[in-house]
């Protein structure tokens, strides 16, 4: 071994087929150095030896008695562990014919007879090299399934142990309360605690429709929706927490019908008007409204907070893209937000932007193909 070769490296096996044992000798010499050479004086001896040792390159003579070396490339190519097995022919100068049929099977390259030692080296080396990468292919691609085996595999662990855990502290939270009616310190200990915990179910929602958003594996169906009765859904969902800001939600022409999956559509436009809501500063108006203009209804979320720089507006809908501008009220972000909300509007044939007027706030707004009733 030389100074240049990796510590990992393992020699290839290189299967040399060919009924001339004066071939077969020669074609030893040649890779004595380098690689772990097998030779087989006929075809079926050559299928037999593949299936004993781990072969990286086949040299296959093709004039052989009882079974050619067509006829063996053949067989190769149709057993799918050896389908990418690189083959190299061994053919006479005169044998172009069978040369061109051996290509046409599946066969790498070709050397003639007699063995120019540079060409036949190269042209091996070339191979080999191939092989190699395929096979460190192979093993990434194995790695890679492993890894998001038991990505699922966690997921669906985390998906029991860290709701169960949160439902239960949700449910103590409530109970503790009745013990603190008559102390304010202890009711805003546990209002804290309330919000870690709404949190951090916010943070594991978000996670788990992201990655069964990755995954391509959301079931999205399509039908016509209400805005009027979605809207009214959202606007219960926030009203408390609004209030809590001292924050108007305010909705003016929300009409119409869309094609919209219903759940999906909640989920979006309850993140808009969440998102609007942390961004508010206290004793302002959340407005939201609708138009219809050439087939389809255009819905916005307006706000009056601190905008967002134009910079960081490319970066808005991409997954784990924060901004510089902080909630009003300190809540955290996960960055995953609009990114879902991005995805569930393009798996329903919709639009979703931002405009940031240069008077202040945000403009979020989705469009949706409007439908009849």
């Amino acid at each position: 071994m030389s100074m240049d070769t990796p510590q990992n490296y393992k020699p290839q096996h290189l299967l040399l087929v060919d009924d001339a044992e004066q071939n077969i000798a020669l074609l030893e010499r040649i890779f004595a150095t380098g690689y772990v050479t097998h030779s087989a004086g006929s075809g079926q001896e050559g299928l037999h030896l593949l299936t004993v040792y781990p072969i990286d390159i086949v040299l296959l003579d093709i004039m052989m008695p009882q079974m050619t070396g067509l006829e063996v490339l053949k067989i190769i190519r149709e057993t799918p562990e050896y389908a990418e097995l690189p083959v190299l022919l061994i053919s006479g100068l005169a044998e172009t014919d069978d040369i061109t049929k051996g290509l046409r099977l599946g066969a790498n390259d070709y050397i003639t007879k007699p063995f120019d030692i540079d060409i036949i080296r190269a042209r091996v080396k070339t191979q080999g090299e191939v092989k190699r990468l395929s096979d460190e292919r192979k093993q990434l691609i194995t790695s890679l399934k492993a890894a998001n085996h038991m990505k699922d595999h966690l997921m669906r662990i985390a998906s029991h142990d860290l709701r169960n855990p949160l439902n239960n502290l949700q449910i103590l939270n409530q109970l503790l309360r009745s013990f603190a009616a008559d102390n304010p310190e202890m009711s805003g200990y546990l209002d804290f605690a309330r919000d870690s915990i709404n949190l951090m179910r916010e943070f594991i929602q978000q996670f788990f429709e992201s990655e069964v958003l990755r995954d391509n594996t959301m079931d999205v169906k399509q039908e016509p929706v209400s805005l009027e009765v979605i809207l009214d859904r959202v606007i219960k969902q926030h009203l408390l927490i609004a209030e809590k800001k001292n924050i108007w939600l305010e909705t003016r022409a929300v009409t119409g019908h869309v094609l919209a999956d219903p759940a999906r559509l909640l989920q979006v436009l309850s993140n808009l008007v969440s998102n609007a809501i942390k961004y508010s500063p206290q004793g302002s108006t959340v407005h939201i409204h609708s138009a219809e203009e050439q087939g389809k209804i255009r819905v916005e979320v307006v706000d009056q907070g601190a905008g967002i720089p134009n910079e960081e507006l490319e970066h808005l809908f991409q997954p784990f893209g924060k901004l510089s501008t902080h909630r009003t009220d300190g809540e955290s972000n996960m960055g995953l937000g609009l990114w879902i909300v991005k995805q569930l509007m393009t798996l329903q044939q919709g639009d979703v932007g931002v405009e940031c007027p240069a008077s202040g706030g945000s403009i979020f707004w989705i469009t949706l193909p409007a439908i009849a009733p």
